[in-house]
């Protein structure tokens, strides 16, 4: 749960370590303690006002069938992003809207 209860419009939600450095940008940070608290915070996030919420790549893909749920709503979007390296998963799903736009990659 974010420290500031007033409404932001960023948030982010990862592992404490990774997340923790979002505060002095003005995001509401989510820390995970764990896969199963992940319903509960979504929830929290979409009815925080947040319009982007940014999520620690491997969080995102441990639980897709969670944050598909949310897929079809105008907000929050959910997007991956990587802490370290990273696996491509926004790289991904911006090939998969290119395709269905354009029908092209």
């Amino acid at each position: 749960m974010p420290e500031n209860q007033e409404q932001k419009p960023l948030a982010v939600l990862g592992m404490e370590a990774d997340v923790s450095g979002f505060r002095a940008l003005g995001f509401a940070v989510y820390s995970l303690p764990g896969i199963p608290a992940l319903t509960g915070l979504l929830e929290e996030i979409s009815v925080s006002g947040a319009a982007v919420c940014l999520v620690e790549e491997g969080i995102f893909r441990a639980a897709p069938a969670e944050f598909n749920k949310y897929r079809k709503e105008p907000l929050p979007v959910f997007l991956p992003f990587s802490a370290a390296g990273g696996e491509g998963v926004l790289e991904q799903m911006i090939k998969e809207i290119r395709l269905k736009a354009t029908g092209a990659l």
